[in-house]
């Protein structure tokens, strides 16, 4: 029978003690497998801004410039479901105070340039480009970049902000069993209405009056979305509150398809 040495069995012992087990060798492959894996996931989300932070909304403010007032301060909530709301306060305006414009509507980002198009309640569409550090730049009039040295740029703000100023608007109000919508008339933008005012209560009369019939009544107010208890339980949902009314408008037409019931 072969003998080995002491020297040999010292040496294997050695070895054993500075070489992993076969079950070892096999853990310390599974977790530089798992660090690999870690490494390379973290490589694929490091861009500063991701390509749908538009996507998912945010709020972003900034001075604009302007000609005869010390400049518009803008600020801009784009929300996930697709609306938008916009302040834009004209500051110093003829050496006096501010004053206040706002509208709403709906908004869309094209996929293939990235730009984001407003349509309005009461103007124009807008346009803005969304840049790599997350700030927007409002294009011209045609959807083109400003060829101007003046900045037009809105940055992110890391926390939302209410925007409650109230913006001029044709809707067509329809009332229903206890529950009531709206069609902004030139965005087609449909939300529920607030139960909770003035505006909605001389809307509600007029839509349930005995000469009212089952048409949706027409008419100017001013309002703003916000998001509110609506229905029964604790859900808050973006609603329409009508913060007066303006006029009756029978005899105007809604432009957009209007929600069946």
């Amino acid at each position: 029978m072969f003998t080995r040495s002491p020297s040999f069995r010292a040496a294997r012992h050695l070895r054993d003690r500075l070489l992993p087990s076969r079950r070892q060798r096999i853990a310390i492959t599974l977790v530089a497998m798992t660090l690999g894996c870690t490494s390379n996931a973290d490589d694929r989300v490091i861009p500063a801004v991701s390509s749908s932070a538009a996507d998912t909304g945010g709020t972003w403010r900034g001075d604009l410039p302007c000609a005869d007032c010390a400049g518009i301060r803008t600020t801009l909530r784009l929300a996930p479901d697709g609306s938008y709301q916009r302040e834009a306060a004209y500051l110093g305006t003829n050496g006096g105070g501010d004053t206040v414009d706002a509208d709403v509507g709906t908004w869309q980002r094209e996929a293939s340039s990235g730009r984001i198009t407003l349509t309005s309640s009461n103007d124009a569409p807008r346009f803005f480009s969304l840049e790599p550090d997350g700030s927007l730049t409002q294009r011209d009039v045609d959807g083109g970049r400003a060829s101007t040295a003046m900045s037009y740029g809105l940055a992110p703000l890391a926390e939302p902000v209410a925007l409650t100023h109230p913006a001029r608007l044709t809707i067509a109000f329809r009332y229903r069993a206890d529950a009531a919508q709206a069609t902004e008339c030139r965005s087609g933008l449909t939300r529920p209405v607030a139960m909770t005012t003035e505006g909605y209560r001389a809307l509600e009369r007029a839509a349930t009056a005995p000469s009212g019939g089952d048409a949706p009544v027409v008419a100017r107010v001013r309002a703003h979305l916000d998001t509110l208890p609506i229905g029964d339980g604790d859900a808050r949902i973006a609603a329409w509150v009508v913060d007066s009314l303006l006029a009756l408008t029978p005899n105007e037409q809604c432009t957009p398809p209007l929600p069946n019931d």
